[in-house]
């Protein structure tokens, strides 16, 4: 069998996937994560936070709790379930094919499980203490929190104990959070506070290597190019990171996107002339038309209009382009004339001429620019 071949996934071998490879949900790779770092013992941890995607996983849940000393926020939805107090539960022995056997059954005297969000709206202003989370850009982040032991149901059972934390804004119309820990009792309330906003570093990271990086401008279609990529970004958000800390320590007036203008400065920059900004338009139309022949999605012209934009000319003052290349298939040459005359009243028969090819390169006047470089 091909390294690269995984049994159950279609496309495997196309996409170079290992051959360990297999479907895992978020919080199963989650567990892995967290057995290794336990095993290895290289990275000391205290507290695990976690949104309601973990949070509604009783595998991650469980894992975490096998973790000694380590406390976890995870959140939930506002429609969970759960009791104020500890329910009475009751055993009821039955018969079922000849065997006896029991099953444990909720007191009839007992009430039913009610929501999170019911706790919260139910429960007196008195009991809400308003808190400030972190400063940000415009001032202080400042919300109310309280907590209370509840006991949650599962499958109309009672599960595990836990504190229920709900956050909520300020004003008219405030948005509720709900979050579930299994601290101690003489946990205070300052602890739940700082836990439900340490998950905000890790939205800036993704958010800065998105926006400054390019982390989701990935294009590819092969295992080995979306890790190389992915790992290049993390390298570079490090780097970054790191950049600020020498040069700003705690300072935030240098922020990812400032220190990328910094290294764009300091690397060097490719610069083209007029042929070389051709050769590369040719060559992102044929790699484009190779792509698009791999999906077969459908037929027509693959090419779009590009308007390029030429810099770093350097050596004249003055430069018209006034030819631009497109890339269509053999089978696309109707609807792309048909578009050109809607266009600008072309003759379709230009396209006739063309030799019936698989790939063609046609060169279209589209517009003309013109660059006027500085003294």
């Amino acid at each position: 069998m091909n390294r690269y071949t995984v049994p159950g996934i279609p496309g495997s071998r196309k996409c170079r996937l290992p051959a360990d490879s297999s479907f895992k949900t978020k919080p199963q790779l989650a567990v892995e994560m967290l057995e290794k770092i336990k095993d290895e013992g290289a990275i000391p941890f205290r507290y695990v936070a976690a949104d309601s995607i973990y949070g509604g996983s009783p595998e991650f849940l469980k894992a975490v709790e096998m973790v000694p000393g380590v406390t976890y926020l995870v959140a939930l939805p506002r429609d969970t379930l759960c009791w104020m107090q500890e329910p009475a539960i009751l055993e009821k022995s039955y018969r079922y094919g000849g065997e006896k056997r029991t099953k444990r059954i909720l007191a009839e005297t007992e009430k039913k499980p009610i929501t999170f969000e019911k706790i919260a709206r139910g429960t007196n202003d008195y009991f809400w203490y308003r808190r400030t989370v972190s400063e940000g850009t415009k001032g202080p982040i400042t919300y109310e929190f309280m907590k209370k032991r509840v006991v949650l149901a599962k499958d109309g059972q009672p599960d595990r104990v836990v504190w229920l934390i709900v956050r909520r804004g300020l004003g008219d119309g405030a948005l509720y959070s709900y979050f579930i820990s299994n601290a101690g009792r003489s946990t205070r309330l300052k602890t739940f506070v700082w836990l439900s906003g340490v998950r905000w570093a890790i939205e800036q990271c993704f958010e800065e290597a998105k926006s400054d990086l390019g982390m989701d401008h990935y294009e590819v279609r092969k295992f080995p190019g979306w890790r190389h990529h992915m790992l290049t970004c993390m390298l570079a958000h490090f780097f970054l990171w790191h950049m600020r800390i020498r040069l700003g320590g705690k300072s935030t007036s240098y922020y990812a996107s400032q220190l990328r203008l910094l290294i764009s400065v300091v690397l060097p920059i490719k610069t083209f002339d007029a042929l070389d900004l051709i050769d590369l338009v040719s060559w992102i139309q044929v790699k484009n038309h190779r792509a698009y022949l791999s999906q077969e999605t459908k037929a027509g012209c693959v090419g779009d209009f590009i308007l390029c934009i030429v810099v770093g000319l350097v050596t004249i003052e003055e430069f018209k382009l006034s030819v631009i290349l497109s890339v269509c298939s053999s089978d696309g040459y109707s609807s792309l004339s048909k578009s050109r005359r809607n266009m600008d009243g072309r003759n379709p028969r230009f396209f006739e001429a063309v030799p019936e090819q698989d790939l063609v390169l046609v060169p279209l006047v589209l517009f003309e620019l013109t660059v006027t470089v500085p003294p």
